[in-house]
Parts: C-alpha cells; structure tokens; sequence
C-alpha cells in the first residue's frame, strides 16, 4: 500500500511538472500570436530552461528576431539546431540573424556533415542496431566456434560476423556521441563585446574581446565558469552569465 502511494505521487508530480512545461510552451505560442514578443520571449526562455527543445529555441529565435536581438536570436536558432541540426528554416534564421549583426560574414553550420547524419538518425535507431548487431554477431560467433555445425553453416557465419561487427562498432560510438551531444555545452556566444576574460576561474583577468558573431567552442565548464577557445585558438575562461551556450 505505501509502495502504492509513493508511485502515485511521483506519477502526480511528473504529470503536475509536464503540464507547467507545456503550459509555459502554450502561452509562448499565445504571445507570438499576439505580436508580445517580450511576454514569448520570457515564456520560452522558462520552457527551454526545464526542458530543451528544437521548437523551444525555435520560437525564442522567433521571438528576439522580431525585436531585432539579432546575437540572441542566432544563438537561440543554432541551439535549435542542437536538437535538429537538418531544419531548414533554423538554417535559413540562423543565417539571416548573422547577416544582421555582421553582413560581411559567411554563416557556417556549427556541425558537420557527418555530426548531422549522426544526428539526424538519433539515439534511439542507434541503440537498435547496436542490440541487433550484437545479438547477431554473437549468433555468428557461436555457429564459427561450435563444432556440431557444418562447413556450410560455418562458412555463412564467417561472412556474416564481420560485417556484423563493423555495424556494431559504428553505433555504439554513434550513439554514444549522440548521447554525449545533448549533456555537453558545445558553444557560445558573448553577451557584450567588453566581456570579462580570465586565464583560469577567479584568476587573472586579462585584456581582449568577443566579437558578438564570434562562435566560440565551449572546452569545458565548473560551475559558474565556461572555458572557451576562440576561432583563432585563444583561450580563456569566461562567467556564465556572460555567455549564451548551447
């Protein structure tokens, strides 16, 4: 009876939770419809906080390009593009929002051809054909090593547990990069132009600047720090608060 209990609150507060997601999505869309940009604005960024989304970043691109926040408004559509890195419309705003802030600069997808397929195929088909690959070269194993089967059996198993072997260390590493692409800060973008740069987390502050079209890689981040490396290889460390990442 207790055990019943507790899974029925749980279950109460995951619904409670999801509903407020969603909620908080439903009145993003209602303010766009309404032209207050401002209110979509504070509604998606609330969204995507709890729970990350293409459409989430979407909209909230939406949203600061039609109060002309252009570095937002990139940032915000190349995050969409985390999640969906082949949408064309994304692509389209993204390029669009940086011809705004930098009209001499060549937008560039911030992943490659290969990331995007891996991408695009997602986690849950990988994880099919790592367990039917593995399920299938261990048959192919089994039928190499036993001695009770014939040449022929032997001979379509030796065929089989290669091929088989390669799929199989090809989607574990995918998935595995799948998984890592969404827990990871991959890049950012300055806020201000006169952010604070730093040669370690509460170190020495140094003199430079961030460009605001300037895509930097994220390296790794401690707490309220993100360290970062610019396109001509310098790197600092730099406040969270000071950065759009994604």
């Amino acid at each position: 009876m207790r055990l019943l209990l507790i899974t029925y609150f749980f279950s109460v507060v995951a619904i409670s939770f999801a509903q407020e997601k969603d909620s908080l999505y439903k009145k993003g869309l209602e303010a766009l419809s309404t032209k207050d940009y401002n209110s979509a604005q504070e509604y998606f960024t609330q969204n995507i906080e709890e729970v990350p989304s293409f459409e989430g970043y979407y909209n909230l691109g939406y949203a600061f390009a039609k109060q002309k926040m252009w570095v937002k408004s990139l940032w915000a559509n190349e995050a969409a593009l985390k999640y969906d890195p082949t949408n064309s419309k994304a692509i389209y705003n993204a390029k669009f929002s940086s011809k705004q802030i930098s009209p001499d600069v060549i937008w560039s997808h911030p992943y490659s051809w290969t990331k995007r397929i891996v991408l695009s195929i997602g986690d849950t088909t990988w994880f099919i054909l790592m367990l039917i690959s593995s399920i299938m070269v261990a048959i192919s194993t089994y039928f190499l090593l036993s001695q009770k089967n014939g040449s022929s059996k032997k001979l379509m198993s030796k065929r089989l547990v290669i091929p088989f072997s390669i799929v199989l260390i090809i989607s574990v590493f995918c998935f595995n990069e799948a998984l890592n692409h969404y827990e990871q800060y991959r890049y950012a973008y300055a806020i201000d132009e006169k952010t604070e740069l730093y040669l370690s987390p509460e170190g020495l502050e140094v003199d430079g600047d961030l460009p605001k079209n300037m895509r930097l890689t994220a390296i790794q981040d401690q707490k309220e720090w993100i360290q970062i490396v610019t396109p001509d290889l310098r790197t600092y460390w730099v406040k969270k608060e000071s950065l759009l990442v994604y």
